[in-house]
């Protein structure tokens, strides 16, 4: 199948010149695909793939996309649709939004490939994709901006995305994955953040694709001195999804946290592998990962902190907890820590359970049916990750969407669930 399916693959890609993405082609297909023995993809089976036509093309033309607009949101950057870059709102002062070919585009990839830790889909993505969207902030930026991801492909489609964040500057950014549930073809992404001195950043991901899309990410994040980082994803759509998060903090003094919640069900496929990379004494990373599997839904989180010798200093917590919500339901962690540096505070841990059923009985003693109460609990415990979402209109959308994913939703429950 993985022969089968990467000859496919490259048959599908446009006729390039590029010497970089040759060069790209030329890796994919000699290392192919990844397997089950590969460690990290031992719970991400890819046979998921196998009937994939990467040539099917897309379900929506560029002039009907799918949207579901949110609150909150002061301008939209560009979409993503029918597998190309289009851009929308004019960007403020101090933005600039650029769909990039050519020579910039060869640059990019060649930066890419030169990644010790590209794998078989970062191959890919240089190979096959023939825009870059690029983003430069070069100062603050008031408002949320929105990237609008259309997943509407009923074949192969890859986007690669650069934000650029310079010395001082300062955006809020929601990167938002919708599309319709017949859009059953695979989106290979990659975006890149690069933040300069005293940067900051909020990065909200919302990925709601339709049920039966595919899904594979590269999000690779490097912190420069003194740089704010807060970042939080909501997955939720997909029947069948990865990304790879990879955080390098490379500048003394910087500042992450990370927050995710995934919220599955029916037969759905969640696979989230979240690196943290301490080169540099005296930086701090929080990450707290909630999740909730019904049905016979399977999700995976792979969390990791290294701290490098000579990055003494290092704060770092990682903590996981998840609920099954169904005894068909799945849910893999394994967080771990590798430290090489002294006089360093860091910590993890996981946590695989249910509901707890005293919390469960007091709310049915007082009259709340136990559907709602389920759901109440369930919301509540996946708010902790969210709460610090802004404006307040928009968290209380993502937190009626997190609702609505899950078993025996009524208008009713999820209207007062969503107010807790």
């Amino acid at each position: 199948m993985s022969d089968a399916l990467v000859a496919r693959i490259l048959e599908s890609l446009p006729t390039t010149t590029s010497a970089s993405q040759v060069l790209a082609r030329h890796w994919f297909r000699e290392y192919g695909l990844p397997s089950a023995r590969d460690e990290a993809w031992r719970y991400s089976d890819l046979r998921a793939l196998q009937n994939l036509d990467p040539k099917a093309g897309f379900q929506l033309d560029r002039q009907t996309p799918l949207r579901v607009e949110l609150p909150g949101i002061a301008a939209t950057l560009a979409r993503f649709v029918a597998g190309a870059w289009q851009l929308a709102d004019a960007p403020c002062a101090g933005l600039q939004v650029t769909i990039v070919d050519g020579t910039g585009l060869e640059a990019a990839i060649e930066h890419g490939l030169r990644s010790a830790d590209a794998d078989a889909f970062a191959r890919l993505n240089a190979g096959g994709v023939s825009q870059l969207l690029l983003v430069d902030v070069s100062s603050a930026i008031k408002g949320r901006q929105c990237l609008d991801f259309q997943h509407d492909a009923l074949g192969l489609s890859q986007c690669r995305v650069l934000v650029r964040v310079a010395s001082g500057a300062s955006i809020e950014v929601l990167e938002h994955w919708q599309g319709a549930d017949s859009a059953n073809g695979l989106c290979n992404a990659s975006i890149q953040l690069s933040l300069a001195a005293d940067a900051r950043l909020n990065w909200l991901r919302l990925q709601n694709a339709g049920a039966s899309s595919r899904l594979i990410q590269r999000t690779r994040m490097e912190l420069g001195e003194r740089a704010h980082v807060e970042y939080t994803a909501v997955e939720l759509g997909a029947v069948w999804s990865r990304h790879d998060l990879q955080f390098a903090i490379t500048g003394i003094g910087s500042k992450l946290s990370t927050h995710g919640v995934f919220a599955l069900g029916g037969r759905q496929h969640q696979d989230t592998h979240l690196a943290l990379d301490h080169r540099v004494p005296g930086a701090d990373s929080h990450t707290l990962w909630k999740g909730v599997a019904q049905g016979r839904a399977r999700a995976v989180f792979d969390g990791s902190i290294s701290v490098h010798a000579g990055a003494d200093g290092t704060s770092a917590q990682l903590r996981t907890a998840n609920l099954l919500l169904s005894p068909h339901a799945e849910i893999d962690v394994k967080p771990e820590l590798v430290i090489e540096a002294d006089e360093v505070q860091c910590s993890h841990g996981a946590t695989v359970g249910q509901l707890d059923e005293r919390a469960l009985f007091y709310l049915r003693s007082r009259g709340i049916p136990e559907t709602l109460a389920r759901r109440i609990l369930t919301v509540a415990f996946c708010s902790e990750a969210l709460r610090t979402i802004q404006p307040n209109a928009l968290r209380e959308a993502i937190e009626a969407a997190v609702v609505a994913n899950l078993p025996d939703v009524s208008e009713d429950a999820a209207s007062n669930a969503s107010k807790l």
